[in-house]
């Protein structure tokens, strides 16, 4: 079926047909494989990219130990079905600091990304079949 909807946005784009669809940029840099960004997330995910984004400025306006204070998150995220996976191995007992909050961002982006690689790999073979 997924295939199938790729075929039908490539014929709808090279016939210039308007869709009646409006997907996130989110999919549509992951359909043309190119790289997302938090604000990409934050279309399709506001509370979590408002979680991110404050933990990155808390790591720049808080002490040390402030932010060890305040912030108790550990290498995991939750994905959209609800399950809460690792970043990393042992992920669930490495701890966010001031030094590796931007590694988290980015797995955390990359995690979220990784969420949906079958669904958006059909939908890329339907798409390329037309094109």
């Amino acid at each position: 079926m997924l295939k199938y909807l790729g075929a039908f946005l490539a014929f709808a784009f090279c016939t210039k047909s308007p869709m009646p669809f409006n997907f996130a940029p989110w999919f549509w840099k992951q359909l043309l494989e190119e790289d997302v960004t938090l604000e990409d997330l934050e279309a399709i995910d506001s509370y979590s990219t408002q979680v991110l984004r404050d933990l990155q400025q808390y790591s720049k306006t808080l002490s040390d130990a402030d932010f060890s204070a305040g912030v108790d998150q550990t290498f995991t995220t939750v994905l959209s079905s609800g399950e809460e996976v690792p970043l990393c191995a042992g992920g669930e007992s490495v701890q966010v600091t001031k030094d590796n909050v931007d590694e988290f961002v980015a797995k955390v982006l990359e995690a979220r990304k990784n969420e949906a690689d079958e669904q958006i790999k059909a939908i890329r073979e339907g798409f390329l079949t037309v094109i």
